[in-house]
C-alpha cells in the first residue's frame, strides 16, 4: 500500500494517558461503592438504634403507668414518650430512667413470678386435697364393702348353723360302737340292730337310745361319755352287715389322728327315737330339716 493510503496510530504517549485515566476511574468508581455501602451500614444501625430506642421509651412508659395503677397513685403517666419521636430524646429518656426501668422490671418479674407459682401451688393443693378426698371415698367404700360382706357372711353362717330343734343332735363314740359290737352277731345287719337292741333297750323309756345313755351316764374305760353333741354324719345302708360299718368308721379315726373319746357319729338308729320315727319322719323333714343338720356337722 501506498504512503498516502496508510492510517495513523495514536502515539505511545497517549495510549499511556488513555489507560491512567480509566484506572482513576474505576478507583473513584470503587471509592463510591465503598463510601456508598459504609453509609448504607451507619444508616441502618442508626435504623435499628432509633427503633430499639423507641421501644424502650414506650416499655418505660407502659411500666410507669402500671406501677402508678398499682401503687394508687393519681399522678401522669410523664411526658417522657414525647421524646421517642426523635434518636436524640429517645436516648435521653433512655439515660435519664435506667434506674426506674431496672427497678420496674425487676418488681413486674417479681409480681408475675409470685402469682405463677401461687397459681401453681394452688392447683397443686386443689389436686392434693381432691386426691387425699377420693382415696378417702375409696377407701371408706371398700372398708363398709368388706363390712356389709362380713356382716352378711356372718349372718349366712349363723343360719346354715342353726341345728334344727325338731332332731336330736347327740350322737355316739366308736368307742361305744365297738362296746355294743360284743351283743351283736355277725350277719346282723344295721336294721337288726335297730329292732333287736335298739327298741328293746329303750322300750320303757321310749327315748332315743343317746338320751338313755346321756341319763345314765355311761362312759368309756378314760372316763370320756359315750354321748355328745355330733362331730360327724354318718350316711350308710341298713341292710348292710353292721360289724363292717364300725369298722369302717374305726379306720376313719385311726386315718384322721383323732381322739377316739372326742369324736361323735350322728347315726339314726342311736340318734334318733326308733318309739316315735315313723311318725315324725315328714317329706319337710327329709327335705329341710335334715340337710340342716347335715350342713351344721359340716
Amino acid at each position: 500500500m501506498g504512503s498516502g493510503g496508510s492510517t495513523s496510530r495514536p502515539s505511545t504517549a497517549d495510549g499511556n494517558q488513555s489507560e491512567e485515566d480509566v484506572e482513576d476511574k474505576v478507583q473513584k468508581v470503587l471509592s463510591l461503592h465503598a463510601k456508598g455501602k459504609e453509609h448504607n451500614s451507619e444508616k441502618q444501625f442508626l435504623r435499628q438504634s432509633m427503633s430499639k430506642s423507641k421501644l424502650q421509651v414506650r416499655l418505660q412508659k407502659r411500666q410507669s403507668q402500671a406501677a402508678l395503677r398499682l401503687s394508687g397513685s393519681g399522678g401522669d403517666g410523664g411526658d417522657g414518650g414525647d421524646g421517642g419521636d426523635g434518636g436524640d430524646g429517645g436516648s435521653a429518656t433512655m439515660e435519664s430512667g435506667a434506674t426506674e426501668e431496672t427497678e420496674l422490671n425487676g418488681a413486674s418479674f417479681f409480681l408475675v413470678k409470685e402469682k405463677t407459682k401461687k397459681s401453681k401451688k394452688k392447683k397443686k393443693d386443689k389436686k392434693d386435697r381432691k386426691d387425699k378426698k377420693d382415696k378417702k371415698e375409696k377407701k371408706d367404700s371398700k372398708k363398709d364393702s368388706k363390712s356389709d360382706k362380713k356382716k352378711k357372711h356372718k349372718k349366712s353362717k349363723k343360719n346354715k348353723n342353726m341345728w334344727p330343734s325338731e332332731i336330736p343332735r347327740n350322737g355316739v363314740t366308736i368307742r361305744f360302737l365297738q362296746q355294743i359290737l360284743g351283743r351283736v352277731k355277725p350277719e346282723m345287719s344295721s336294721s337288726n340292730v335297730c329292732h333287736g337292741l335298739v327298741k328293746p333297750d329303750t322300750a320303757n323309756s321310749k327315748v332315743p337310745y343317746t338320751h338313755m345313755l346321756e341319763t345314765e351316764k355311761r362312759a368309756d374305760y378314760h372316763g370320756n361319755s359315750f354321748v355328745g353333741p355330733a362331730t360327724h354324719f354318718v350316711s350308710y345302708c341298713q341292710d348292710e352287715p353292721f360289724d363292717q360299718l364300725v369298722s369302717a368308721l374305726d379306720v376313719f379315726v385311726n386315718l384322721s389322728g383323732s381322739n377316739p373319746g372326742k369324736v361323735f357319729f350322728w347315726l339314726d338308729i342311736f340318734s334318733l327315737n326308733q318309739h316315735t320315727s315313723s311318725v315324725s319322719i315328714t317329706h319337710d323333714w327329709l327335705r329341710n330339716s335334715l340337710p340342716s343338720a347335715i350342713g351344721y356337722v359340716s
